[in-house]
């Protein structure tokens, strides 16, 4: 679970971008042409770095969100969701099963960490691109006869206003 998480540097894009646009000026300056950005590169820049705001915000919330999770924080990751908010589970395949609305992705939650109270996620890499993100983690649990196990997988969130709008979970295999 160490090191540095996509979800980290990827929040840098609007930096980057930024950077890109003062090289091409000073790329332009240098061969002559000391005009400024016209309101299209402007306006590109403005999009980056809001796009870099909303980012930030959307990783901070998947990672309160991840954290009251491996708590197995109910209350906690409730707080962190939308009152429509949206979870689809991995189970059963080919599609899962799609919980709607506050109450209903509550009580998933409830059984979920009910059933398996040593349940951990291990969070490997996060990608966050404005208001969506995709976090890849593998599952750890023990079985009922004391044998451990875990699975691969991803979630696809997508946040609004500061909470999780929707989380859609898929696994490998």
């Amino acid at each position: 679970m160490g090191g540095r998480q996509r979800g980290e540097s990827s929040q840098n894009v609007g930096k980057i971008n930024f950077v890109m646009a003062v090289a091409l000026a000073c790329y332009n300056e240098s061969r002559g042409n000391t005009s400024r950005l016209n309101s299209e590169e402007e306006l590109s820049m403005k999009e980056h770095s809001q796009e870099d705001v909303a980012s930030t915000s959307t990783a901070e919330v998947i990672r309160r969100f991840n954290a009251a999770f491996n708590r197995h924080d109910v209350e906690a990751v409730m707080e962190t969701m939308t009152a429509d908010c949206v979870f689809e589970n991995t189970y059963p395949p080919p599609d899962g099963e799609r919980y709607e609305g506050q109450n209903a992705v509550r009580g998933f939650w409830e059984t979920f960490f009910s059933s398996s109270p040593g349940a951990l996620f291990q969070f490997e890499d996060t990608f966050v691109c404005g208001d969506r993100g995709v976090v890849r983690w593998v599952y750890h649990w023990i079985n009922s006869d004391g044998q451990a196990g875990h699975i691969r997988g991803v979630d696809v969130f997508r946040v609004h206003n500061g909470k999780v709008a929707e989380k859609c979970s898929y696994v490998k295999g």
